[in-house]
């Protein structure tokens, strides 16, 4: 049973060795903001991502939306990794898309989505290819490239309210070996 616990241990130890957070460094010239505000904040001693702003008005039946990208100064593989998004979501939106960039590239090579609520009480989000259970795959938006060479990763907030006010609190953004 000591083996047992003593081969977790060096399993978990070993992963949170391997996680590398991308929050970390980050400066207010990577961040670009199409509809509202992104800026780093520091929360518990750690930078953090807010992205705020208010809904487009949009023409009836439309959904509006808050965007805010990061650009990483050095590209990185999430190939057989899976990326984790610590967040806080106060104003519970009523959409959420998480979409990857490969540098250069016009078209995500992951891209992820839910609408109805999809962070109600969510704290985290893990996200491997293909599969998550909070956000859907979204195979119409993608590449279908590799994600081998992201530079860009880029977070929508979306309502059909318009006029309301949305914040988005990034906390944390890893990447660790594919769950």
């Amino acid at each position: 049973m000591k083996k047992i616990f003593l081969v977790l241990g060096c399993l978990l130890f070993a992963a949170a060795l391997s996680a590398a957070d991308l929050l970390s460094g980050i400066r207010p010239d990577q961040l670009k903001a199409t509809a509202g505000k992104m800026e780093v904040i520091r929360k518990n001693g750690k930078p953090a991502l807010r992205i705020t702003g208010t809904i487009p008005t949009r023409p009836a039946g439309k959904n509006g939306y808050v965007t805010g990208a990061i650009t990483f100064a050095a590209p990185f593989s999430l190939e057989g990794k899976s990326l984790v998004i610590e967040l806080d979501a106060p104003d519970n939106p009523m959409g959420f898309y998480v979409r990857a960039y490969n540098a250069g590239a016009k078209k995500a090579s992951w891209s992820f989505q839910a609408w109805k609520n999809p962070l109600k009480n969510v704290k985290k989000l893990t996200l491997s290819a293909k599969r998550n259970g909070k956000l859907n795959w979204e195979k119409g938006a993608i590449s279908g490239d590799k994600a081998d060479k992201i530079q860009k990763i880029e977070f929508f907030i979306g309502s059909n309210l318009h006029q309301s006010k949305q914040t988005i609190t990034i906390t944390a953004l890893e990447i660790i070996p594919e769950i």
